[in-house]
């Protein structure tokens, strides 16, 4: 009877971790994939930033080139620091976009799957104690 609930115990303890293993997997390739979305919109917000940076400074060289008189040089300097005012609001608006979006996939892929994501960060803890504790052990 003791061999039984051993043999039981020990069946469930390795249905049990491959379970976690599981999730861990599947959390895991979630997470991969939300960063890889993540990466994939700060690239593109990133090209259009870039986009919208040489468009500014096309136009900066155009006023520049319309403005060559010195007596319109304060209304050069206006329009110059308007455009890169605006320039400057458009890029924190992606970025901010961008990061909101990261922040939000990881959110979810956390409430989706928190066994797993808990089953995550503690082998990570372990993984970083065990390093740090060898290289202390080492020293």
């Amino acid at each position: 009877m003791l061999n039984t609930n051993k043999d039981n115990i020990q069946d469930t303890t390795k249905a049990l971790a491959e379970e976690a293993k599981s999730g861990v997997n599947k959390a895991s390739r979630e997470l991969k994939s939300s960063a890889s979305k993540a990466n994939n919109a700060v690239d593109k917000t990133a090209n259009q930033a870039e986009d919208k940076t040489e468009a500014l400074i096309n136009g900066l060289r155009d006023l520049i080139n319309n403005h060559a008189d010195t007596t319109k040089g304060n209304t050069m300097k206006e329009q110059i620091i308007e455009r890169a005012s605006e320039l400057k609001q458009v890029v924190g608006e992606e970025i901010s976009h961008a990061y909101d979006v990261s922040k939000e996939r990881a959110i979810e892929s956390v409430k989706n799957h928190p066994a797993a994501t808990l089953a995550l960060v503690a082998g990570t803890g372990l993984l970083l104690g065990y390093v740090l504790g060898s290289k202390q052990s080492s020293n």
